[in-house]
């Protein structure tokens, strides 16, 4: 792990030293690139690649590496043009740039050190041209998101969650609705026939009658319903798994993935859990105290 780190480090110290030399020489002009602009230099420079491994001959003096490095350096220009957006001007200084080139280039080494962990180095037994191949895969399915305004299906959180709401109610539905007619079933027929005498509408009597006479069924059916949808953990974890980026991890699996995912972090894991289990127990005891307090005694 530790030569790793070494050799990401001097991979990117090379990246970086060219994208210096170049802002010296062009300034941030890619400034006024749109991110569509920058994926298609990107899979120009992918294509190149897989052009070469291909054919085996190059026809000009340049190889396949100064394209790698390439693809690193207009990844960053990518990031930061999603963070910033594009300018019809080079409105930053090269100092600013560079600082910007840091911040990500910072970010995707982390993400690379932590996937490095978790899949222990499978990477170094695939061959360059599965690199290529992959790159131009992801260059393909950005350009098509690009193409749906940047909306998909798999990607946009709003769908994990909904389908979560979905699976949740086609779980609890039915055992809420068993109790809920116990509850029903259970309103002594003589108030409903006197609320009928007093001349009471039907949602007067839904109102006054009827849900003051279930409420111990409320109060169970909502005490239930809150308590499970705060511990849901393995329809989470089989559903979405929190994808996209952790956007639909819920409370529990969250403290699942910071207790076994991250080494070092079993402690807050433990802290969370703590916290968890308290926050718990105070919202249901307050649900709890409030809906007894509307029970009416039969």
């Amino acid at each position: 792990m530790a030569d790793t780190k070494e050799q990401f480090e001097k991979v990117i110290s090379q990246c970086r030293e060219l994208f210096e030399k170049k802002l010296k020489d062009y300034g941030p002009s890619w400034r006024i690139m749109r991110p569509l602009s920058v994926t298609d230099q990107i899979f120009i420079k992918a294509n190149r690649i897989r052009s070469l491994e291909i054919k085996g001959v190059s026809m000009v003096d340049e190889g396949i590496r100064p394209e790698f490095v390439a693809i690193v350096n207009y990844g960053v220009i990518g990031l930061i043009q999603l963070a910033k957006g594009f300018s019809d001007t080079t409105d930053m200084t090269n100092e600013e740039a560079l600082a910007l080139y840091d911040k990500y280039i910072t970010e995707t080494k982390e993400l690379m050190y932590a996937k490095n962990h978790d899949y222990d180095e499978a990477w170094r037994s695939m061959r360059i041209s599965s690199y290529t191949d992959l790159i131009l895969m992801k260059i393909y399915r950005t350009k098509q998101i690009e193409s749906h305004g940047g909306k998909t299906i798999v990607s946009d959180a709003k769908f994990g969650f909904i389908g979560l709401v979905l699976l949740m109610n086609w779980q609890m539905v039915g055992y809420m609705m068993i109790i809920y007619i116990a509850g029903l079933q259970n309103v002594p027929t003589d108030l409903l026939e006197a609320a009928h005498i007093d001349g009471a509408t039907s949602w007067q009597t839904l109102i006054k009658v009827k849900l003051p006479m279930v409420m111990s069924s409320i109060t169970i059916c909502v005490f239930l319903t809150l308590s499970n949808s705060f511990k849901l953990f393995d329809q989470n974890k089989a559903l979405t798994n929190g994808a996209p980026m952790n956007k639909t991890q819920m409370l529990a699996l969250n403290i699942y993935e910071t207790f076994y995912g991250k080494t070092g972090f079993e402690g807050v894991g433990q802290a969370k859990a703590v916290m968890f289990f308290i926050a718990v127990a105070v919202i249901a005891l307050l649900q709890l105290s409030f809906t007894r307090s509307r029970e009416v005694e039969q």
